[in-house]
C-alpha cells in the first residue's frame, strides 16, 4: 500500500451484511483500492461458514480481523479463518483509516 493510498476499513458487527460487504470489497479489487475489515458481535457469524466470495474478500483485505471475545462466545472450538483480535486491535485500525464504513 503506498503511503498516501485512502486507508477504508469495514467495521462488519452485523450477520446479515455479507452481500453488502462482498460488494464494496468487489468494487474496491476492480478500482485497486485496498482495505481492511473487523469483524465483531454478530458480524463474526459470516466467517462460521464463508461462502468462497466471503474467502476472496477475506484473502484480499489487509488485515481481516475479527473480536476473539465475540467469536469464542458463539464458536468455542471452532478455528477462526482470519486473524485474532481484540477491540484494541478494532481502536487501532480506525486510528489508521480514512474512512470508515460500519456494516
Amino acid at each position: 500500500m503506498l503511503e498516501d493510498e485512502l486507508k477504508l476499513l469495514f467495521v462488519v458487527g452485523h450477520a446479515d451484511t455479507t452481500s453488502a460487504l462482498i460488494g464494496l470489497a468487489e468494487a474496491c479489487n476492480r478500482a485497486q483500492q485496498s482495505y481492511m475489515c473487523f469483524f465483531t458481535g454478530e458480524g463474526v457469524h459470516q466467517l462460521a461458514d464463508p461462502s468462497q466470495a466471503l474467502q476472496d474478500v477475506l484473502n484480499k483485505a489487509s488485515p481481516a480481523v475479527a473480536c476473539q471475545a465475540s467469536w469464542i462466545s458463539r464458536y468455542k472450538n471452532t478455528i477462526l479463518p482470519v486473524d485474532e483480535g481484540s477491540q484494541a486491535d478494532h481502536s487501532l485500525l480506525l486510528a489508521e483509516a480514512h474512512k470508515v464504513v460500519s456494516l
